[in-house]
């Protein structure tokens, strides 16, 4: 068994990667450190010195004219204390090896699209590191590998969003570090329960004259949610998910009767056919939502709790004041929802949205 929390763990480490590309190295190290406590189990001020090596294997690697003498004694370093801190069994100098492997196929296949040999270094560095067959590491090794070619586009300008593609980045992180943990422990992990501290708690009631199955149709396929729900200009799937949906990213963008717009990700963390749907929030608003479905004989009973605070500096400096107001317009916006589902399913309740 080795227990990891897999959302975290991607949410830090794309953190890190953004730090990296910004050469904003103090919050390299930091988060680096925190990822080494999250993914490894490294205590403080252990936790920090392995950040200290992988902060300094990745500068001597940085220059194309590299120090690769340099690069492999941080990461044989850094490998050494994972393995003592862990209580994972790999081998130091195989793992850093493998490490510095992927690097090597990560800049020589920039803007190549072939890349097994990249998926290849990242397998074999998975398969070194958790003491597992090459083939039950290939999937984590993809979804790896995925976030890196990501991560090119960002680079060299090739995108219109780059905060999309960040998001991208994390749902692509999530799934990598989901199917180790399942491969290592035979088991999905359970999902993350953190403490609220949300500046909103709204909890949204709906009855909707339709079987719970139907009514679980619709709710599941949030990109087609604008056809029926006014206020709900936009739907962007970012990031597929699994095959339940789980891990899955999308953009948002609502407005109501007020004046602004809110955009913002969702990244689908749960769910349980035909009754429940949970996903953490993060852009413009950051939380979770959560719908809950229950069947009531012919009809479905359903609950939305949506814990969240807002990013934006002027609602945050406004809210004392205007609090009374963007609540007024969250309900306003729940409210069209309800009528949209309302028609959309008991208008015909044999038919199922298509």
């Amino acid at each position: 068994m080795f227990e990891f929390d897999p959302d975290r763990v991607a949410a830090i480490e794309t953190a890190g990667w953004r730090a990296y590309y910004d050469r904003n190295w103090a919050r390299v190290v930091q988060l680096i450190a925190k990822l080494n406590h999250e993914q490894f189990h490294m205590p403080f001020p252990l936790s920090y010195v392995g950040a200290v090596h992988i902060a300094r294997a990745s500068l001597a690697w940085a220059p194309v004219e590299h120090d690769l003498t340099a690069v492999q004694t941080h990461l044989v370093r850094y490998y050494r204390m994972a393995r003592r801190s862990s209580g994972l069994r790999f081998d130091p100098h195989r793992a850093a090896r493998r490490e510095l492997a992927y690097w090597i196929e990560h800049r020589r296949l920039v803007d190549n699209p072939d890349k097994a040999a990249f998926v290849e270094a990242m397998t074999a560095l998975h398969s070194e590191l958790f003491s597992l067959p090459l083939e039950q590491m290939l999937e984590s090794a993809e979804w790896r590998v995925a976030p890196n070619n990501t991560v090119d586009l960002i680079t060299s300008g090739r995108t219109s969003s780059v905060e999309v593609e960040w998001q991208r980045i994390e749902g692509q992180l999530a799934r990598c570090y989901r199917s180790i943990y399942r491969a290592v422990n035979g088991r999905d992990a359970a999902p993350s329960l953190e403490p609220s501290h949300a500046d909103y708690q709204f909890v949204t009631n709906w009855r909707i004259a339709a079987p719970v199955d139907q009514v679980w149709d619709v709710l599941s396929r949030p990109e087609d949610w604008p056809r029926w729900w006014s206020g709900l200009e936009q739907v962007d799937v970012i990031a597929p998910g699994d095959a339940d949906g789980v891990g899955a990213v999308r953009g948002f963008v609502f407005r109501g009767r007020l004046p602004y717009r809110l955009r913002f990700f969702m990244r689908q963390s749960r769910q349980e056919r035909p009754l429940l749907l949970e996903g953490t929030a993060s852009g413009e608003l950051a939380g979770t939502g959560r719908w809950t479905l229950v069947p009531i004989g012919a009809e479905t009973a359903v609950r939305y709790n949506w814990d969240v605070s807002t990013t934006r500096p002027w609602m945050k400096l406004l809210a004392p004041l205007a609090r009374p107001a963007f609540v007024w317009n969250h309900d306003w916006v729940m409210r069209q929802g309800e009528t949209g589902l309302k028609q959309l399913l008991e208008a015909s309740p044999s038919r199922s949205a298509r």
